[in-house]
């Protein structure tokens, strides 16, 4: 697991993964707690314990503020894979949104943007606000999620219904544009003599 190669890695995450019972899981569990561990170990044995069911929920939301980048991205990873997201899984991916790195910050959104939920739509929209220009990247995950949230109902009526900066109500509008259903179009022709827009 600490191979320099990423196909090495991966080719060990899933021998580990098909052999799997208790010894394997306690092997990998010391592994992950060890500090000598190198973030490639402790990231590919995050991804053995949950594809075995054997990750605690705490311990993927400790792996998630890792001082390791690495360690951070594949944690909210595998928060992303997850059924559903917890308040306190939400509020871990959220966090991520104010990371320094710009990858952590792209996953968190991405797990968010998988699990819409009204909570989310400020916080996606103070990101999106903030992105750096050169990263476009981030932008385009940013405006995905947001398109995603819009396309629940609930969350879309809720969106509608809610008063907005000019600053949200483009990025709301941005993102509405890639609905194609009538209260979409409803939205943005409404955004459209309110705002003027290229």
């Amino acid at each position: 697991l600490a191979h320099a190669n990423v196909n090495v890695r991966l080719l060990a995450t899933n021998e580990l993964v098909d052999r799997g019972g208790p010894q394997v899981i306690d092997a990998v569990r010391r592994l992950v707690d060890r500090r000598s561990a190198t973030p490639e170990q402790r990231a590919s044995g995050l991804w053995v314990l949950s594809r075995l069911a054997a990750l605690p929920a705490e311990r993927l939301r400790a792996a998630a503020t890792d001082r390791e980048e690495l360690v951070r991205v594949h944690a909210l990873r595998i928060l992303a894979e997850a059924r559903h997201l917890t308040d306190a899984d939400r509020a871990v991916a959220e966090r991520g949104l104010r990371d320094a790195s710009p990858h952590v910050r792209r996953v968190a959104v991405e797990a968010l943007g998988r699990h819409p939920a009204w909570s989310a739509v400020q916080p996606l929209l103070e990101l999106r606000a903030d992105v750096p220009a050169e990263d476009t990247h981030l932008l385009y995950t940013v405006r995905i999620a947001l398109r995603d949230h819009l396309r629940d109902e609930a969350i879309f009526d809720r969106v509608r219904a809610t008063e907005w900066s000019e600053r949200d109500a483009r990025a709301i509008a941005d993102a509405a544009s890639g609905i194609p259903t009538p209260a979409a179009a409803r939205l943005l022709l409404a955004h459209l003599r309110r705002v003027s827009e290229p």
